[in-house]
């Protein structure tokens, strides 16, 4: 019965009763376990790349082309030696980097998974966020609005919900759905799918509303599953980074191509007494031992494990699994965006809190009660509050555990996002008293009828006509300017006195101190009522008595203040939009957003112009921007964000036009600021989507993101598992994402600043022996050089961490610096090393230390490989390693295996004759020891150069 397509015909009550599970129990996780087993297959398929086609690409790409030519030459040449080690080096080159691709490939296609859909479900009456596969029929599933329906269900509840079926069902118009039963002239009538309007089908999307299912078919037994086979994923294609840096490679090799050239021919024209093969091969290897075809499958393999440690940062989980802190990048391919962030937009103050709550301050009557103060029991000051703002007694039965009502059965009147909010700061009040009392609160108050505070009537409160023992109330709710202005008298321990004056003066005075603390001041206030209804509002708004205020103070995210300075340090100007500008502001000036000159800014003046003017103080400032929208009707909040967002995008384009000093220098190089958006909301959806990068972040460990949101965003982050609140931060991933993706791109500069040095090195070493002042390097050594030490030092530059890299610029701003310092940097250990060999041998021939460079050339040229090798180990340690040594940074097993491994193969072959061999050459002897010199130069110079920096910052 459970894999029935009948479900539509059926009673809610008996669905559950033939899928054998509990409306609000759910299922056993045994009970669970037990029904996977049965589940054919997966709705949702990752597209899979084929290893044979990485294999293709690597033996058919010009490095190995080259080497098949060099190999061949050899062989004609009759070098039989250089033949079998350039064949060697071939087949293994081949095979790492097809392993190599192939791993980067997976480990997106994993990240890839993150687009299953994830949904809250009940498992033995505990609510968890489960991803589609692990979803079985008889599952509990809740849906709101922005998700996406991972499973085919029974609607069991929820009224006015509407949902898009488009590409599932023939409905390309969004539906309503809600419980009910379908009536059909016979018992198995078939019904099509786009006529179940109790039904919800897998890969549909919830628009508004929500709904509760029962999961009724999953796999291949949905819907989707069965006429088209389920919903395929593709992890992505080429990123624009790699599509640049096959460009860029393509250009290496061409000038590698004409340095072979150019040098053979140089051989030819001043002889030496070379021979013309051993030159041909020599260059070919050294043209073969840049590795720039590599450069992009090693930025693949950067990135896909930048990626894939985000994703287990923090929580340590799978990917897919529920619960745990999780840095999703859904697009890899925009990380360059995430990296570049130059102003970020968060929708709201919610992402810099923990969730948490605390009671702060509150006044009964005319007894003020400040922090850290033990007065009164505020608790029925609480009930009276939590009636005021009730709309719905299931929402304030969810919320503080209060219940109650006259209207029972009446259907649920619109509720403003203002009134939400007001609710949720007396729930969180109500549980944070709780918690500190050890009490719950007293039996609340019987809610008859509600009036929202955007009824034009209710003059922006929250008023509620509500009943105990047998007393008939007009309770109001609101901000305490608001609630003074209706009220003649105040609660005191001798009943109700005068409001005068110096009364209210005192009221206002504290909570603008709380304000100033970050608090969210709401006052009470009320007025026993002779009407059953409140069809006389204005008569019951007019001499209330004040009751009292709450002061909620939200307590920050952990490592708020941090992740802030990491941003701001990063030269990301963060901007809030916020609806309680004044609260946020102080608020965040206690976690160092802003600072004493930040000032709101109305949302009504954030035009082009202003945006162009934050982005251009931002720069060099680096404060945070508020702007207000505490102006802005409730229900046009989302379109006010967006045109908002607009306008920042507009003052972005107009930036590069000013025309003066950085500025003129970004626009040489066509470098536009990327403003990026934070969002938790559905109604977020239009800010994400004009960003140029958006970050999607989950409230609570018990709601999945919001798919509205996610499938516009690069990066979804989800929140500790151990938080269950609303509104847990998200910061610390915001932070977390930016600094993986600075990391990534700082390890993909370095990794071309390595490859570019070390091929000059290369050149210059050839070039001299050439024109004769060494020996020539034989094509083995070179190779050797090349494609085992270049590539293990930038695979261990992949695998490696670099935190001080993810608070510089990591994008091309500093491209030219940084080619010109790899040019020097290759220029100096080739020249330091050709100027004290042709030194040694030419004025020192009888020093009996430098006698063995007077003679044969053998000796000579052992001590050049080891050299060359040790300088190479040197600089790419240089690369591999953070700051200075002066401030070290913990071990990692990859560089120092790199490291010993490096330091043995170049004393063999400086100092061992089967060593010296490879490079036909002879050991060196003590003399060897000099090799150290070119890189203890090298080391040097970095030191000092990173030292300085260090002094500068």
């Amino acid at each position: 019965m459970l894999s029935t397509n009948t479900w539509h015909l059926l009673p809610a009550d008996e669905v559950l009763r033939l899928l054998e599970t509990d409306m609000y129990r759910g299922l056993s996780p045994d009970e669970a376990k037990k029904r996977r087993k049965r589940v054919p297959g997966e709705v949702w398929h990752v597209r899979r790349s084929s290893a044979w086609e990485a294999a293709a690409a690597s033996l058919f790409d010009l490095p190995t082309l080259l080497l098949v030519v060099a190999a061949a030459a050899a062989a004609v040449f009759d070098k039989r030696f250089e033949a079998g080690a350039i064949a060697a080096v071939l087949l293994i080159g081949a095979l790492a980097r097809t392993a190599v691709s192939v791993r980067a490939n997976r480990i997106l296609e994993d990240m890839a998974r993150s687009r299953i859909p994830v949904s809250s479900v009940i498992r033995d009456g505990t609510v968890h966020l489960l991803p589609a596969h692990e979803i079985v029929p008889g599952d509990i599933i809740f849906l709101d609005a922005g998700d996406r329906v991972p499973c085919d269900g029974y609607v069991i509840t929820g009224d006015d919900s509407v949902v898009s079926e488009r590409g599932i069902t023939a409905n390309e118009v969004p539906v309503h759905k809600y419980p009910t039963v379908i009536s059909t002239a016979g018992e198995f009538a078939e019904v099509p799918g786009e006529f179940r309007p109790n039904m919800l089908f897998a890969g549909s999307l919830v628009l508004s509303g929500s709904v509760r299912i029962a999961a009724t078919a999953c796999g291949e037994d949905t819907l989707v599953g069965r006429e088209q086979g389920g919903v395929t994923i593709d992890a992505g294609g080429e990123f624009p980074l790699i599509d640049r840096l096959k460009k860029q490679s393509r250009a290496v090799s061409l000038v590698m191509l004409a340095a072979v050239m150019v040098l053979t021919g140089l051989a030819v024209i001043c002889g030496r007494g070379m021979s013309l093969p051993d030159v041909f091969l020599g260059t070919l290897a050294m043209a073969v031992a840049s590795m720039s075809e590599f450069s992009s499958t090693i930025a693949s393999i950067i990135v896909a494990v930048a990626v894939q440690r985000a994703a287990k940062s923090s929580g340590g989980r799978n990917i897919g699994r529920a619960g745990g802190e999780r840095i999703l990048f859904r697009d890899p391919a925009r990380i360059e965006d995430a990296a570049s962030v130059d102003a970020m937009v968060f929708c709201g103050a919610g992402f810099f809190k923990s969730g948490q709550a605390e009671l702060l301050a509150y006044r009964l009557g005319d007894v003020y009660t400040g922090p850290d103060e033990r007065g009164g029991d505020p608790c029925e000051l609480l009930a009276l509050a939590s009636a005021a703002v009730w709309y719905d007694a299931s929402h304030t039965s969810r919320s503080t555990g209060l219940s109650g009502g006259l209207g029972g059965g009446r259907k649920k009147a619109p509720v403003s996002h203002k009134s939400r909010e007001r609710a949720n700061i007396i729930a969180m009040a109500a549980d944070a008293w709780s918690r500190r009392s050890g009490r719950p609160l007293p039996r609340p108050y019987a809610v008859g009828e509600h009036r929202d505070s955007a009824d034009r009537l209710t003059v922006g409160l929250e008023i509620s006509l509500c009943e105990r023992d047998g007393v008939l109330y007009a309770a109001a709710c609101g901000s305490p300017r608001e609630v003074l202005a209706c009220c003649s008298t105040v609660e005191s321990a001798n009943g109700a006195v005068p409001l005068d004056q110096s009364t209210a003066e005192a009221i206002l005075a504290e909570t603008e101190e709380l304000e100033k603390r970050g608090a969210r001041v709401l006052a009470v206030s009320k007025r026993v009522s002779p009407y059953p209804h409140l069809n006389r509002l204005a008569v019951l708004t007019q001499a209330m008595s004040f009751a009292g205020f709450v002061a909620v103070s939200m307590e920050p995210e952990q490592s708020a203040r941090e992740s802030i300075d990491y941003l701001k340090r990063a030269g990301v100007t963060p901007i809030l939009f916020s609806e309680t500008p004044e609260a946020d502001l102080y608020y965040g000036r206690r976690l160092g957003l802003f600072d004493e000159s930040t000032v709101p800014i109305p949302a009504a003046s954030f035009d082009a112009p202003m945006a162009e003017r934050i982005l251009a103080d931002g720069e060099e400032s680096g404060r945070g921007v508020l702007v207000a929208f505490d102006a802005i009707g409730d229900a046009y909040l989302g379109s006010a964000y967006a045109r908002a967002m607009t306008s920042l995008i507009g003052g972005r384009d107009a930036f590069l036009r000013i025309g003066s000093g950085r500025r003129k220098s970004r626009e040489r190089r066509g470098d536009v600021p990327v403003i990026a958006a934070v969002g938790m909301e559905a109604w977020d959806a239009g800010v994400l989507g004009r960003a140029d990068v958006g970050f999607a972040v989950s409230g609570s460990c018990l709601r999945a993101v919001p798919e509205s949101i996610a499938r516009g965003a690069a990066v979804v982050i989800h929140p500790d598992s151990g938080r269950t609140e609303p509104g847990c931060g998200g910061l610390r991933g915001v932070a977390e994402a930016v600094r993986s993706a600075r990391c990534a791109l700082a390890n993909t500069a370095f990794t071309r600043f390595y490859l570019l040095a070390a091929q000059t090195a290369r050149l210059v070493l050839m070039l001299t022996a050439v024109l004769g002042l060494i020996p020539l390097p034989s094509p083995v050594f070179i190779l050797l050089w090349g494609l085992l030490f270049d590539f293990g030092a930038v695979l261990v530059r992949a695998f490696g961490r670099d935190e001080e890299a993810g608070e510089t610029d990591p994008d091309e701003r500093e491209e030219r610096p940084a080619m010109i310092a790899a040019l020097l940097t290759g220029l100096m250990w080739g020249g330091l090393l050709a100027l004290g060999l042709w030194l040694a041998g030419t004025f020192l021939p009888k020093i009996p230390l430098f006698s063995s460079f007077s003679g044969e050339s053998g000796t000579l040229r052992s001590f050049l490989s080891g050299t060359a090798l040790l300088s190479g180990l040197v600089i790419s340690a240089e690369c591999g390693r953070q700051g200075s040594i002066l401030a070290p940074r913990s071990i990692h097993t990859a560089e120092v295996l790199f490291t010993v491994l490096s330091a043995v193969l170049s004393l063999w072959i400086l100092f061992s004759v089967s060593g010296a061999a490879l490079t036909e050459g002879t050991p060196c002897g003590p003399a060897g020891l000099f090799a150290l010199i070119p890189p203890l130069a090298v080391f040097a110079a970095a030191e000092l150069l990173k030292l300085r920096r260090r002094r500068k910052s």
